[in-house]
């Protein structure tokens, strides 16, 4: 140390002078999607107005709702669609659980039953409550329809007429046709009714007269009833059924327009 530095007194340091906080860019509203989006409509509604009125209409128009929200419970986490209120991707702890395309609620809400792709980017259904996922049921079948009930038990049946029953404890599926092809279909959270093929019938003449079973199902005994319902066929390219489930009534409709309707308990009344 030299000599001079022995006898200099030492300075306290000097505060430093906190940098300035940069000026955030401002963010042209050309890179801004929503305003494109907004511009773009307004260019296909008002094709005649000139472009500068077509620009201010553009400004001036609200943005649009966003496209969801999300809703949370302990480790989980849900994606709701802001339109429908419907519940979209799952995820717990971060991880992706289960991906909604349709979905289903019972009566009051709470639960949910939903198709679309799991974790491993597989077809499935799956029930929830609120943001909580519950169950997934993999499946390859195509789902037609499907209903939960507020005890949380969900049911949906597939293009080949599998009945799939989900809740907490298990997950069961049922063939409800057979090998035969699924014509029609009624699903409330307490019947399940199927319109399937079957056996034509013939006449004193040796003539074929088509037919096909009516099957209902009680989902909550699993008790079941079959009929067998003829119709014609002739002059018809192709052959359209409709069934209905209403109040006590089941309705089926073949397709030379003759309406059939059962009771609950399998009794034909017209």
């Amino acid at each position: 140390m030299g000599l001079f530095n022995i006898f200099k007194k030492k300075q306290p340091a000097q505060p430093q002078p906190e940098p300035k906080p940069e000026k955030p860019q401002a963010r042209s509203k050309w890179n801004d999607p929503e305003y494109l989006h907004r511009v773009e409509t307004a260019l296909q509604q008002k094709r005649d107005k000139p472009i500068t009125e077509t620009l201010k209409d553009a400004e001036q128009a609200a943005p649009p709702t966003p496209a969801c929200k999300t809703q949370q419970a302990g480790d989980w986490e849900v994606m709701i669609h802001a339109s429908t209120n419907a519940p979209g991707i799952f995820t717990k702890n971060g991880k992706e659980w289960f991906d909604a395309d349709k979905a289903w609620a019972s009566r009051s809400g709470r639960y949910y039953i939903l198709t679309g792709m799991d974790a491993n980017a597989n077809e499935g259904i799956a029930i929830s409550e609120g943001a909580r996922g519950i169950r997934i049921r993999k499946t390859e079948e195509l789902i037609e329809g499907a209903v939960i009930t507020d005890d949380g038990i969900g049911y949906a049946l597939s293009d080949e007429g599998t009945l799939f029953t989900l809740s907490e404890e298990k997950a069961t599926t049922k063939k409800l046709c057979g090998d035969a092809i699924l014509d029609a279909w009624a699903l409330t959270p307490e019947f399940c009714v199927v319109v399937y093929d079957t056996d034509s019938d013939y006449d004193e003449n040796d003539k074929e007269i088509p037919a096909v079973n009516v099957k209902l199902i009680d989902l909550s005994t699993a008790a079941s009833w079959r009929k067998k319902i003829q119709y014609s066929s002739e002059g018809r390219a192709t052959l359209q059924f409709s069934a209905e489930i209403s109040g006590n009534m089941i309705r089926i409709e073949t397709p030379d327009n003759v309406l059939h309707e059962f009771t609950l308990d399998g009794s034909k009344t017209k």
